[in-house]
């Protein structure tokens, strides 16, 4: 259970990221429609909306990982037929990163 809300909040934070970014992109199109100096301002919120979207790829790909491992253990599991798979997937667990 454990590695699934890990996977939800690792969700969220992508989420989250990706609307900043959308939030910035809103910002900057405002600024170029008002015809306001603040290129400076502008520039500064693109490099961090590149920061963040490099970080919830980055985020995105971890969790397609987490999900292909998820996968895969269930699927060990299921071959084995229950029979100590219990057992196996608490190790698994217990060896998965804290994110």
């Amino acid at each position: 259970m454990a590695v699934a809300e890990e996977q939800q909040e690792a969700a969220r934070e992508v989420e989250r990221g990706l609307l900043e970014l959308q939030q910035v992109f809103l910002d900057k199109a405002l600024v170029e429609a008002q015809g306001a100096p603040r290129l400076p301002r502008v520039e500064a919120e693109l490099r961090e909306a590149r920061r963040l979207h490099a970080e919830a790829r980055g985020l995105a790909a971890l969790l397609l990982v987490a999900v292909a491992i998820a996968v895969v253990t269930a699927l060990v599991l299921e071959r084995r037929g229950g029979s100590g798979g219990e057992n196996l997937l608490l190790q698994i667990a217990a060896n998965l990163p804290a994110w």
